[in-house]
């Protein structure tokens, strides 16, 4: 959905209009988000490289440790603290009563 484009509800019918929301609130909200989603792109593609530098260097074993130990890593101790800064950032942003159209 982008800005401006109105959105309805599937269960109550309801219609909204994004473009009720100030703009430049908007768009601070959109940067926010992108910024908190480069931190999982960012070990992906780490994650990607390393294992192609294994597998090219003929350590094929490497890549099956390397998988569950970045797994383990992301869902035990990095994404936990992710989502509450991401949770928190959020939380402290303005919040807009958005009436339903007619």
């Amino acid at each position: 959905m982008r800005y401006g484009d109105s959105w309805t509800c599937d269960d109550c019918h309801r219609t909204w209009n994004t473009g009720r929301v100030p703009q430049s609130e908007y768009d601070q909200i959109r940067r926010m988000q992108l910024r908190f989603r480069l931190l999982p792109i960012a070990l992906g593609l780490l994650v990607v490289a390393v294992a192609a530098f294994f597998t090219l260097t003929g350590n094929g074993r490497g890549v099956f440790v390397l998988l569950p130990i970045a797994l383990i890593v992301w869902f035990v101790f990095l994404r936990p603290s992710h989502r509450r800064r991401y949770r928190r950032a959020i939380a402290e942003r303005q919040k807009w009563r958005i009436h339903e159209e007619r």
